[in-house]
């Protein structure tokens, strides 16, 4: 699926571009269900993780992937 290589990109720029592209993530947060490979889970947990000033029930969203 192409939105899980989209998270492991968006992942990888934001980490050479911190805070110049992050408004992306709010929109990978809303297809949270379709993240189902290990890695496009870890990317889009790290995303999350760094930037969980900046997005609303941070905590709630890594919770989901918890179990």
């Amino acid at each position: 699926m192409a939105i899980q290589e989209a998270v492991i990109v968006a992942k990888d720029i934001l980490r050479k571009f911190p805070n110049k592209f992050d408004s992306i993530i709010k929109d990978f947060c809303l297809k949270l269900d379709d993240f189902i490979e290990p890695e496009s889970k870890s990317a889009i947990i790290w995303m999350i993780g760094e930037y969980a000033e900046k997005i609303n029930d941070s905590e709630k969203l890594i919770d989901r992937f918890a179990d």
